[in-house]
Formats: structure tokens, C-alpha cells, sequence
């Protein structure tokens, strides 16, 4: 990824921990709260002891009053130890303290008053880092050519000291390596790889890796390696927002960095600052607060001046904006009257309208009523010259029948033949053979006439009773009784003479099926309803 694509994407992770700065805080006096409640809740003047540095490291920069408060609580609860080591740590840590709140003198008295040589190798460590930072302190609060060269040469003696008494498993090595080879050896290639081995072992939740990074971003600036300053001042910020250190140094170098930059990010930089100088004024750092308001007017006289030309643009697009309005409020005054003469317009025409929907629908209704009683009564009339044509045929058939019997009577008689004419008149197969063409006839006609018959019958019909015809044009015995009904002949009597029954069979026929009925009370009824529709 280039470096420039890289360190936007670090800079907007900048900008989310900045908006959750609030949680990192809380996450920080929680900590803080768990700690009081443990020391509370001992009378183990070496877990107070514990409790009080922890309180106290946990305040460092960021409450200096809270911090001093229990470094003085922890060096009494040493005293009650009579750990003279403990002791010394708590009056180092206290000078430290002190100088960072900008009390260097009374930072130097408290160390100057240590005897060191009753000092363990840990707290002498400890003794000339602290001497060293409240040097360095001093003299860049001086900042002058005189006095502030020699307190930085005070602190780099002090460093001197001190690395041959720092182990290389310590946390801190390779960023006080990297400090030694800047301000002693002056091997900058050297203190470079010090500070990435830091940068790359420790945790972003280490204020070693922030003060690495710091410390990278710096020689990379004074090399005008712009990218990769802005790439460790981001890593440093981020790592003290994570640590809610309210240490923003690296917060307020990125910012000028960013408002100096090939593509000044002024408003990013003016964000960035606002955070630094509340930081700064929460924790009540001077030397922070008198730094940053010397290096911060300009970003803020260049933010407001983008502000007034954004304000003059705003005013200009709020006239333009405004007279649209005039202009738009005059057209809706017109187009609301044209729309009004429009509205009485559409109310005639839709009167017309509605008046010309309202014959049509009528018109409509009645067309739908003719058609109607046209297809009825043309279906009426194919049905009456179908049963007409039955009739007919069934006339024309029976008198053929007749003239033939009649010739045969007569052919009969004449030979003398009366035993064959009475036998042949006697004749059981002549009736049977002319009832099943009658059946036959009849059958098939009313299945044309009514082809949904069967279907609407059986629908009558309780489940699994339900008849099927034998073949698709003839009808079974039940089905004929009550296709006779369907036809208006009620009378079993008529019925039997029409299929050649008794008229006793045929009652009984009709009482038997209606066990296999749904409405036996209606059925017949509702048969001579059926196939209303055809």
C-alpha cells in the first residue's frame, strides 16, 4: 500500500479513538476505582503500598494533583515498611511529578537530597532517567541559548549513566538504546533501529511505544521524510488516546505537520489541536499548554479564515437561495391560479363525464340483460329443436313400425296364417328389442341435452355412493328414473310405463336411493334443479 494511501487510513483510526477517547477514559478510572477499593479493603501496608503506585502511575500526566497525592500516601506506607528503597522510588517518582507540572526546581531540590549511593542499581536507574528527563524538561521550558544548553547536557551526562545499568529484557532497552545513540553517541542510523525494535516489540498500550514513535516521527521529520512522520506521530497519538495519558505532544506535532503538508488537512489539524489543549488544560501541564499556544494560532487564524470564506460562501448561496425563493413563490402564486381555473374546468368536464359513464353503464347493463336473454333463449330454442327432432324421429319411427306390422297382419291373414300372427304378436323378444332402441334413444339424447347430469347427480350423493356409468351414452336404471323427474315425469306410474316396469318398482327405487343421499328430505327437489345452466 503507498505510504501517503497507508497514513489515511492511520489517520482516520486516529479519528475513531479520538471520537471513543471518552471510553478509553472511563476504561482508565475504572481501573483506578478497583485499585482504591482494593486498598481499602487491606490493612497489608504492602499491598497500600502496591495500590498507591499503581493510583498514582495511573494519574501520571494525567491528574498531577491525584498522582501526588498517593505518591505521598505511598512513600508514608514505605516509611510504616521501613523499605528505604520503596522510599527513594516514591520521592524519584514525586520529582518527576513535579517536573512535568513544570516545578523543575523543586523537582531538582527532592533529587538532590537522595543519597545515591545507598541506592540499589534499580532505583539508581531510576534516578538518572528522571534527573535526565527533568533536564531535558528545563530546558526545553528555557528554550534560550544560554541557559538551556546546559541543562541538556546536565540530562545527557545523566543518560550516560544510566544504560550500562538498564538489562536488555527491560521493556524500555531498545527506546533508551535509541536515546543514547541520539544524544551520546550520535548515531542516528543506530537509534533509528533501537526505536523500530521498540516500536515493533512493545504493545500500543505501552507508553514506551509511544514515546518510540515520537521519537521516530521526529528524526524522520528532520530528515523531511514527511510520510513516515506522520505515520509514527499517528501511531504515537493513537497510543496515548488508547492509554488516556493526556500526553499530546504527538497530537500537536501531527497537527502542524498536517496544516504545513504538500495538502494541508487544516481542519483535521485544527481538530487535532482543540483535542491537544483540552488534554493539555485537564491535566494542568504548563509546559504543554504554553507550547502549544505558541505553535497553535496560526492553524486556528488559518481555520477561522476558512471558516469566514465558508460563512461568505454560505451568505452568497443564502441570497441566491433566497431570491429563488421570491422567484418561486411568485410561480406557485400563478401556477395555484391556473390550477384553480384548471380545477373548475376538470370539475364540468368531470360532471360531463361522469354523466356520459353513467348512460354508458346503463347502456352497458341493458346490452349485457340482451345478450343475455339472447343466448338463453337461443339455448332454449336448440334444446326444444332437439327434443323436437327426438320427437319427431321417434314418431317417424313408431309409424314405420306400424305400417310393418300392419303389412304383416295383413300378409298373415290372408294365407290364413293366425297361429304365426298370434305367436309373432305373443312375441317377448319384439317388446324387449324395441324397449332397449327406445332406452337406447332416449339414453343418449338426454346426456346431449344435459352432459353435466351425471356430475351434478352424484355431487347429491353421500361419499362413496357415487354411480358410474357403464358406458359413456347410457344410463343406468336409477339414473333413468330421475332423469325422468329431471324432466318433469314425477308420477311412478308414468315412469314405469315409460321404462316397462311395475309401478311398485319403480317406488321402490326411489325410496331405496335415498339412503345414499345427503338431503333425503329435498332430494328430489333438488334433482329437477339440476342442470339449470344448460
Amino acid at each position: 500500500m503507498p505510504a501517503e494511501a497507508q497514513n489515511e487510513a492511520l489517520l482516520d483510526s486516529l479519528d475513531r479513538v479520538i471520537e471513543q477517547r471518552e471510553t478509553y477514559w472511563q476504561r482508565k478510572m475504572d481501573y483506578i476505582a478497583q485499585r482504591r477499593k482494593q486498598m481499602a479493603q487491606t490493612n497489608n501496608a504492602r499491598t497500600r503500598l502496591d495500590c498507591c503506585i499503581d493510583i498514582s502511575k495511573a494519574y501520571y500526566v494525567t491528574n498531577f494533583d491525584s498522582a501526588l497525592y498517593y505518591i505521598d500516601l505511598a512513600e508514608e506506607q514505605a516509611k510504616v515498611l521501613r523499605d528505604e528503597q520503596d522510599a527513594w522510588q516514591c520521592i524519584i517518582n514525586k520529582a518527576e511529578l513535579l517536573a512535568f507540572r513544570g516545578m523543575y526546581s523543586e523537582a531538582d531540590e527532592l533529587l538532590r537530597g537522595i543519597d545515591v549511593q545507598q541506592l540499589d542499581s534499580t532505583s539508581l536507574f531510576q534516578f538518572l532517567i528522571t534527573d535526565f528527563r527533568v533536564n531535558q524538561y528545563r530546558a526545553d521550558y528555557l528554550g534560550d541559548e544560554l541557559y538551556a544548553p546546559r541543562f541538556r547536557q546536565q540530562g545527557f551526562e545523566r543518560l550516560r549513566q544510566a544504560m550500562p545499568l538498564v538489562s536488555e529484557q527491560n521493556e524500555a532497552f531498545d527506546y533508551y538504546a535509541g536515546e543514547y545513540n541520539i544524544f551520546i553517541s550520535n548515531d542516528e542510523q543506530q537509534a533509528m533501529r533501537h526505536y523500530h525494535r521498540a516500536a515493533d516489540k512493545l504493545s500500543p498500550d505501552s507508553r514506551f511505544y509511544a514515546m518510540a514513535c515520537y521519537a521516530l516521527a521526529s528524526n524522520y521529520h528532520a530528515n523531511n521524510d514527511i510520510e513516515h512522520s506522520i505515520e509514527y506521530l499517528a501511531r504515537a497519538s493513537i497510543s496515548d488516546l488508547i492509554n488516556s495519558s493526556k500526553e499530546s505532544m504527538a497530537l500537536q506535532d501531527l497537527a502542524q505537520v498536517l496544516f504545513a503538508g504538500p495538502k494541508p488537512q487544516i481542519e483535521r489539524a485544527q481538530r487535532y489541536v482543540n483535542v491537544a489543549l483540552a488534554d493539555a488544560q485537564q491535566s494542568n501541564n504548563r509546559l504543554r499548554t504554553l507550547d502549544i499556544a505558541k505553535k497553535s494560532p496560526e492553524i486556528i487564524l488559518t481555520y477561522q479564515a476558512l471558516l469566514s470564506q465558508q460563512n461568505q460562501t454560505l451568505r452568497r448561496a443564502l441570497w441566491a437561495l433566497s431570491l429563488l425563493a421570491v422567484l418561486m413563490v411568485a410561480l406557485i402564486v400563478f401556477i395555484v391560479r391556473q390550477n384553480s381555473l384548471l380545477t373548475q374546468r376538470r370539475r364540468a368536464l368531470a360532471e360531463s363525464n361522469s354523466q356520459l359513464s353513467l348512460l354508458n353503464e346503463q347502456l352497458g347493463t341493458l346490452n349485457e340483460q340482451l345478450a343475455d336473454t339472447n343466448g338463453r333463449l337461443i339455448a332454449t330454442n336448440k334444446r326444444r329443436e332437439s327434443l323436437a327432432k327426438v320427437y319427431i324421429d321417434l314418431c317417424a319411427t313408431y309409424i314405420h313400425r306400424l305400417e310393418r306390422f300392419q303389412l304383416l297382419v295383413q300378409r298373415k291373414i290372408k294365407a290364413k296364417q293366425t297361429t304365426d300372427l298370434l305367436s309373432a304378436i305373443s312375441s317377448q323378444r319384439l317388446s324387449a328389442e324395441e324397449n332397449a332402441a327406445f332406452m337406447h334413444r332416449f339414453d343418449k339424447t338426454f346426456l346431449e341435452l344435459y352432459p353435466t347430469f351425471v356430475n351434478e347427480f352424484n355431487a347429491l350423493l353421500l361419499e362413496g355412493e357415487q354411480i358410474t356409468l357403464p358406458h359413456s351414452s347410457t344410463l343406468t336404471t336409477e339414473l333413468r328414473i330421475f332423469a325422468l323427474i329431471r324432466l318433469g315425469v314425477k308420477e311412478s306410474s308414468e315412469i314405469a310405463a315409460l321404462l316397462q316396469f311395475a309401478p311398485r318398482t319403480v317406488y321402490n327405487y326411489r325410496s331405496a336411493f335415498k339412503t345414499r343421499v345427503r338431503d333425503r328430505e329435498h332430494f328430489e327437489e333438488q334433482v329437477c334443479k339440476l342442470c339449470t345452466e344448460n
